[in-house]
């Protein structure tokens, strides 16, 4: 198991592991949803409700969203990216 990363307040706990489109790859959502891009394109992001939202990233980017996400689908993902639920510090 990865060891947690300090990001601005937050905690990384849960890695995503490689993008599947069975739920059976869904890990608990985070507060946060973060993305380390090294290849642009598109990351359909599963959310805690079973929606797909597509963010679009940029090439060398980290980016954090405000999504609850459980899985990114494997279909339609075109970015080369790591991903990573962030977990709120505050009690």
């Amino acid at each position: 198991m990865p060891m947690p990363v300090q990001t601005a307040g937050m905690t990384v706990v849960r890695a995503h592991a490689t993008p599947a489109d069975a739920v059976i790859g869904n890990i608990p959502a985070g507060d946060y949803f973060s993305i380390l891009a090294t290849g642009a394109g598109n990351v359909p992001a599963v959310l805690e409700n079973g929606s797909i939202h597509t963010i679009y990233v940029a090439a060398n980017s980290y980016q954090i969203f405000p999504f609850r996400v459980v899985r990114v689908n494997s279909t339609n993902l075109t970015a080369t990216a790591t991903y990573a639920n962030l977990y709120s510090n505050a009690t």
